[in-house]
Formats: structure tokens, sequence, C-alpha cells
């Protein structure tokens, strides 16, 4: 589980594969709409929005 929300540079990006593999292999075992995956797509978003801010400030 990652919980570094002050990321930063690759650090961010590592976080962000992470996520999106551990969405993609729950995904294959579990619905869209479960929980879990919900809260898992949910917070890659969190990561992604956090990426794209930082490349616009860049």
């Amino acid at each position: 589980m990652v919980s570094n929300l002050n990321a930063s540079g690759d650090g961010l990006l590592s976080i962000i594969e992470e996520l999106r593999r551990e969405l993609i292999t729950k995904a294959q075992h579990a619905a869209f709409t479960d929980p879990s995956i919900v809260e898992l797509s949910q917070r890659l978003d969190h990561y992604v929005v956090l990426a794209q801010q930082r490349k616009k400030r860049n």
C-alpha cells in the first residue's frame, strides 16, 4: 500500500505505476464496482492529478 502523498519526481511516477499494476491485477478478479476497486482507482486518480499539476508547474 502506498501512503507517501509528498512523493516527487520519479517517486511519484513509481507510485502511479505501482497502483496501476495493482488495479489491473485486482480488476481481473473483481467487478469494477467492487468497493476495493473503486477505492484503489480513486487513489490512483489522486496521484495522476498530482503528477499533472506538477508537470503543469514545470
